[in-house]
């Protein structure tokens, strides 16, 4: 616990930047502030409620909402107290002001959203290069196997009576005597170990 204290609050304890006490002077700017963060934690209640009410609803009305209902005592206070006129010229500013702040805020969600599609449209563009590629690919190395197996295979000739061959049959490779021919493809072969008679063609 103190290892945690002392890492954490080493500017606040005695030798650290923070360790003197502060006079009013510079206390009293802050002096509305809390002292713990709740009142964020209430802030983000507050969003996420109103966001729930109005899931439509622009940012830039549920940020209006936020900065009035927690200070919307004091400030009616504020207003009630100031001459007619100033209060009438502040209420037209605001109205102003309110309009070109909704259409910065406005344009400002236009350019997340674009840039989130450009974002998209750019992982996807790569997903499809990188998949046209794989493809290619594999397309190729199939064509240069097959190449590569036909080029491996013997030029058809054609048979010779007693001559021996070799044959694929089944799973295994049998050796062979041709004993007739039928024609300059195909041929009776007489197997050279316990099997039967196979009819092949020299392709």
């Amino acid at each position: 616990m103190l290892k945690c204290v002392n890492k954490q609050l080493v500017d606040f304890l005695p030798g650290g930047k923070f360790c003197n006490p502060e006079n009013a002077e510079n206390l009293a700017p802050t002096e509305f502030a809390h002292v713990t963060n709740l009142a964020c934690e209430h802030h983000f209640g507050d969003l996420d409620s109103s966001q729930r009410r109005r899931p439509d609803a622009p940012m830039h009305h549920h940020s209006s909402v936020q900065l009035l209902k927690r200070n919307r005592q004091s400030m009616m206070n504020w207003l009630d107290q100031m001459p007619h006129d100033d209060r009438a010229k502040i209420i037209k500013t605001s109205c102003k002001g309110g309009r070109e702040l909704r259409e910065e805020h406005i344009n400002n969600e236009r350019e997340v959203v674009n840039e989130i599609h450009s974002e998209m449209n750019l992982v996807k563009t790569k997903t499809v290069r990188k998949t046209t590629r794989i493809q290619n690919q594999s397309e190729s190395d199939e064509e240069n196997y097959d190449i590569d197996i036909t080029a491996r295979l013997p030029q058809n000739e054609a048979f010779v009576i007693s001559e021996y061959v070799i044959v694929a049959y089944n799973d295994n490779w049998y050796p062979g005597c041709v004993v007739e021919l039928k024609n300059e493809k195909h041929a009776y072969v007489t197997f050279m170990t316990h099997c039967g008679n196979l009819k092949m063609t020299s392709s």
